[in-house]
């Protein structure tokens, strides 16, 4: 990451040994809300203001298709609603993809408590059993469901 990539950011990020596990949906396209199946992704790091995670799945860079992540924090299930922003692919498999998530004052202002929290206990302990992160070591195994 370039200087330039990480003075555009206004809140930390948390980058993880492992990575967390998350399910991903879209949950809208073009204002209309949809309903979709759900896949596995892992999260690679996580803010305040959005995240980065791995996909086997090639998703476009759009503003009108929402995301939502559910994922276990710190012993709760935890969801972000989000836009991709920017994407790479990462191997002949796997798509990496930066998300902005999309929340009001209020949210942004919670999100900023839990992480905080879960940096405090990260610290402390690298992996935390009260999170969703990968068991394997691994990251194709942990997206594949194994």
């Amino acid at each position: 990451m370039n200087n330039q990539e990480t003075n555009r950011r206004k809140f930390f990020r948390i980058y993880f040994n492992a990575p967390l596990c998350s399910e991903i949906s879209i949950i809208m396209v073009n204002g209309e809300k949809v309903n979709t199946g759900t896949t596995r992704v892992c999260i690679e790091d996580i803010g305040p203001g959005g995240l980065r995670f791995l996909s086997y799945l090639k998703l476009p860079d759009n503003a009108e298709i929402i995301l939502q992540f559910n994922t276990r924090i710190l012993g709760k299930n935890q969801s972000f609603n989000g836009e991709i922003v920017w994407s790479k692919k990462r191997n002949s498999e796997l798509w990496q993809y930066g998300v902005k998530f999309i929340v009001d004052d209020a949210t942004q202002n919670k999100y900023v408590g839990l992480l905080n929290r879960l940096l405090i206990r990260l610290k402390k302990i690298k992996i935390l059993s009260d999170c969703s992160f990968c068991s394997s070591e691994n990251k194709i195994r942990c997206l594949r469901g194994f």
